[in-house]
């Protein structure tokens, strides 16, 4: 009878002794026996008991040997084992625990002992198991929840890297109008020397230096031009992992691409720039948050007819850190926006030239994916954004 207890498996040549334990444990446990020794393996590899009770001194094959064969087998060396032997085999009962076994039962034995040894090894087994399939199971929801947590991790930078470059295709009419405008007075310096060049078809005797220094000049137009191209393809290309970058020149190539809007607006840009300083991060990215700032107050300067608009851009160097200040003149962030509302996703101050306002909740991201910040406040005659980052050691 089984009741649920468990399975024991008596292995004994003497069948009398068979008997005894049967009748001892038969309430509790569902019982399978055999007197041969050399059987007990294959039984309990079919059959997986939660106990064995060996007699150490059998003619076949001994206690010990079933032992080592039991520990032998991946499905049956977790088995306990208790080991039945006669008074004066303590050396026979060391080297049963040395093969592996848990216990002992003397004969001639009571049923009580049997009961209280047994219960109790049983009992430790079947809480070895539970905790085994607990571990197991736990295994298996840690890795799900480690594999969720990457593939959130992942959906999120591609969310995030998605919107970043959502946010630069805002900023495209924009640029597209820096383009033109800073190929403007290329184009049209082209268009004369080709026109002169023409002429020079006409003459009698061609002047070689004089086409050779139209040629040259040519070629500096289009070398402009192919800069400026240059640039506008890094700033919307992503940049691929963290480097580093330098600041200044950063903040230098985000003025050259708004060069032309800004003196469209009557903007004008305050920024000495300095010696490189250097950063680690991803300069495209730290880019978009410069230009997003700059675009921002180009903005409200426009939208509220500032008189004599203009940015500045201060850089410092503190102790391994670098701070950027941009403020402007435009009269300021409206105060129940600070310091935190106003970098909310979605969130937008741009009523008339319109905004998806995704720009400084995005900046901030970028930052913080840098290990900086960035921070807003209000100045004496407009809004000052700070950004900061990580300075690189090669500064110092």
């Amino acid at each position: 009878m089984d009741n649920g207890q468990g399975t024991v498996l008596i292995v004994d040549d003497a069948p009398e002794y068979i008997d005894l334990l049967d009748h001892a444990l038969r309430d509790d446990f569902r019982i399978l026996a055999t007197t041969n020794g050399g059987q007990c393996a294959d039984i309990a590899r079919q059959q997986s008991p939660d106990l064995i009770l060996l007699d150490l001194i059998m003619p076949q094959t001994s206690g010990q040997e079933v032992l080592r064969q039991l520990k032998a087998i991946p499905e049956t060396a977790d088995i306990p084992v208790i080991i039945v032997t006669a008074r004066g085999e303590d050396e026979l009962e060391e080297e049963g625990f040395a093969l592996g076994a848990v216990d002992y039962i003397v004969k001639p034995f009571s049923f009580s002992t049997v009961r209280s040894r047994v219960r109790t090894h049983v009992r430790l087994r079947k809480n070895e198991q539970k905790l085994a399939h607990f571990n197991k199971h736990l295994q298996t929801e840690v890795a799900r929840a480690i594999a969720e947590r990457d593939e959130l991790a992942k959906a999120r930078e591609l969310q995030q890297q998605t919107l970043i470059q959502q946010s630069k295709m805002a900023d495209l009419g924009a640029m597209l109008g820096a383009i033109a405008h800073q190929w403007a007075q290329p184009l049209n310096v082209i268009g004369l020397m080709a026109q002169e060049l023409m002429l020079l078809q006409d003459e009698k005797d061609i002047n070689r230096e004089s086409i050779g220094k139209i040629s040259s000049a040519l070629l500096r137009q289009v070398h402009f031009m192919t800069d400026t191209m240059h640039d506008f393809q890094d700033f919307f290309r992503p940049s691929p992992e963290y480097i580093d970058f330098d600041v200044n020149g950063a903040i230098q190539s985000v003025l050259d691409i708004l060069k032309g809007p800004l003196m469209k607006s009557l903007v004008t840009v305050n920024f000495a720039s300095q010696e490189p300083l250097w950063a680690q991060g991803y300069p495209s990215e730290f880019k978009q948050v410069i230009l997003n700032i700059i675009n921002n107050a180009r903005d409200v300067l426009v939208e509220r007819k500032v008189a004599a608009p203009h940015i500045t851009i201060e850089v410092r160097d503190d102790d391994g850190a670098i701070s950027i200040f941009i403020a402007d003149n435009g009269g300021g962030i409206p105060e129940d926006l600070l310091p935190e509302k106003i970098f909310e996703p979605f969130f937008t101050t741009k009523s008339a030239l319109g905004g998806t306002g995704i720009g400084l909740s995005l900046a901030r991201q970028i930052m913080e994916k840098m290990s900086g910040n960035i921070q807003a406040r209000n100045v004496e005659s407009g809004a000052q954004f700070q950004v900061n980052l990580r300075a690189h050691p090669s500064n110092s």
